[in-house]
């Protein structure tokens, strides 16, 4: 879902999936959101996976031993600032922290409070001449015509 005002906007997004293996499904969701206003993006992310807690202690699991599943979490908060734009190419930095929480099985392991930031530099493309997906709503018809062959 988004709303947009000029080029300005808002933009959520919410998932769910499962991961189905020879040793039973593994259940994921997220949802995140961005605010973009001016030249900055900011946006967050919370996360929650259940994994297999034997292949993250020990690597891969004995095949005929119990699986035990454990959910870890992770919310992300950060922004990007757009910097410029030459020939079309759209350049920014940005940065974001990651908090996870791990069941207390994978404390010893990973940590009591892990967490991670990063710096990047984000270059996207030249949009096409039909612009960014994030300008087009999937149920609307385009604005552009596709050219023939």
């Amino acid at each position: 879902m988004d709303d947009q005002h000029g080029d300005d906007f808002n933009a959520f997004t919410i998932g769910y999936g499962v991961n189905n293996t020879d040793r039973g499904a593994g259940h994921a969701a997220f949802a995140e959101g961005t605010r973009h206003f001016g030249v900055t993006s900011m946006f967050a992310r919370a996360e929650l996976v259940q994994v297999e807690t034997e292949l993250l202690l020990h690597g891969q699991p004995d095949s005929a031993a119990t699986v035990t599943r454990t959910t870890v979490g992770a919310f992300t908060v950060g922004g990007v600032r757009d910097l410029w734009a030459p020939r079309g190419f759209e350049a920014g930095i940005g940065r974001d922290v990651t908090f996870y929480a791990v069941p207390d099985n994978l404390k010893a392991t990973y940590g009591w409070r892990p967490m991670s930031f990063q710096v990047f530099v984000r270059v996207r493309p030249p949009s096409g001449p039909m612009g960014r997906i994030w300008n087009m709503r999937m149920s609307a018809p385009m604005r552009h015509a596709m050219p023939h062959e």
